[in-house]
């Protein structure tokens, strides 16, 4: 039996006009917790995955389970979201953005099955928590 992975968009306290997001990968072991997410400031934003357990995140504000993946698949994601376009020329554009961007992705390469009931409605409960102009 493969293991299993747990997806998250993770929503964190910032310091800036909204709440900051990333897609957090929930592995089996430490080494297998990655957080995916732009870092930066409008028209700036970079790329940047870190080797770490949102869980323990002393800014979190709420975590919601999306689905799982078989962790085997925690490369692929990588690259995916590595590979995500920024779009640094729209002004507006943020994390939240990139995060629903990146899932649309996942969704594309058959990674997450956007036709899962389950999926479908977590991933609504994330778009409404999407600050800024729509």
């Amino acid at each position: 039996m493969s293991s299993m992975a747990d997806v998250y968009v993770v929503i964190y306290r910032n310091r800036g006009l909204y709440n900051h997001w990333s897609l957090f990968i929930d592995g089996p072991t430490e080494e297998e917790k990655l957080i995916l997410h732009i870092v930066g400031s409008s028209t700036r934003y970079r790329f940047e995955v870190r080797d770490s357990n949102a869980h323990k995140s002393g800014s979190l504000i709420e975590k919601i389970e999306l689905c799982q993946v078989d962790a085997s698949k925690t490369a692929d994601i990588h690259r995916i979201a590595e590979q995500q376009t920024i779009h640094n020329e729209a002004p507006g554009f943020n994390c939240q953005d990139y995060v629903l961007e990146l899932l649309g992705s996942l969704e594309n390469s058959g990674i997450i099955d956007e036709t899962d009931p389950e999926y479908m409605k977590q991933k609504e409960i994330v778009k409404s928590k999407q600050e800024g102009l729509p």
